[in-house]
């Protein structure tokens, strides 16, 4: 796919533009008729091979190895340029939506909600223009808050039904290998270290493809909702998704 960068014309270079100035001046000021008057033939030689082997080292000089002018880079991108899909990245703690209220006396989207965050990136991934908000707001008004305990598992089969969407959960794991070889994405929830939680209660993630580490280990890319430094689609080792998920699901369209 094209980068969405254009090649631009370039102008002369530095050097050229030095050079035909330097040649210019020269045939204004006459100095050529003025060294053969009153210098002789061999110094007029002379002054010529030094005026050439300057402008030669002019004409070659690249602006672009200048220390002077800094190369700019692009800013980092949420997806993983090795998926062959991408799945936008939301954060719970984002501002545009982390202080928004999740329920149960005083938690929000950013403390509890990796649920809906992890439904919106799913949804958002299928086209539907979804927040982690407007997924906290269906989960309060359809039972699928539990205080104390997160998301609802069943929540997200009423959220794919309301979003006519096909759905199934609790897969094993040879099926959730096999939803991400088709481009699936998988919602999971697990505990443990990174990227699940070592807390009481399961945090919600999202597998979006597999792939092989640089020594040919199986690995899984992930969508984490929670950790705003983790600002990009994450890699970690397949044994370790596979040992640490409990629960699974699906929502997604034909």
């Amino acid at each position: 796919m094209p980068n969405g960068e254009e090649q631009q014309e370039q102008g002369p270079s530095i050097g050229q533009e030095v050079a035909s100035k330097v040649a210019k001046g020269l045939l204004k000021k006459a100095v050529l008729p003025q060294l053969l008057a009153g210098c002789g033939v061999s110094a007029v030689i002379l002054f010529i091979v030094l005026i050439f082997v300057g402008v030669v080292a002019l004409v070659f000089i690249n602006p672009e190895e200048s220390p002077a002018t800094p190369q700019t880079t692009e800013p980092p991108t949420a997806y993983s340029e090795k998926c062959a899909i991408q799945v936008p990245l939301f954060k719970q703690s984002d501002p545009h939506w982390g202080n928004v209220s999740y329920g149960c006396g005083g938690t929000t989207i950013s403390s509890s909600g990796c649920g809906p965050t992890s439904a919106a990136m799913v949804l958002s991934f299928y086209g539907f223009g979804v927040t982690p908000a407007d997924m906290a707001k269906h989960s309060l008004e359809n039972g699928g808050r539990v205080c104390g305990n997160g998301t609802s598992h069943a929540w997200f089969k009423k959220l794919a039904e309301d979003y006519k969407m096909e759905f199934e959960q609790e897969l094993s794991w040879d099926k959730i290998l096999g939803y991400l070889n088709k481009g699936v994405p998988v919602i999971v929830s697990g505990q443990g270290p990174e990227p699940f939680t070592n807390t009481n209660s399961s945090h919600y993630v999202v597998l979006v493809c597999r792939g092989i580490d640089d020594n040919d280990n199986p690995i899984i890319y992930v969508n984490d909702p929670a950790r705003m430094h983790i600002d990009y689609t994450k890699a970690y080792p397949e044994k370790l998704i596979k040992d640490r998920y409990r629960s699974s699901r699906v929502l997604y369209k034909m």
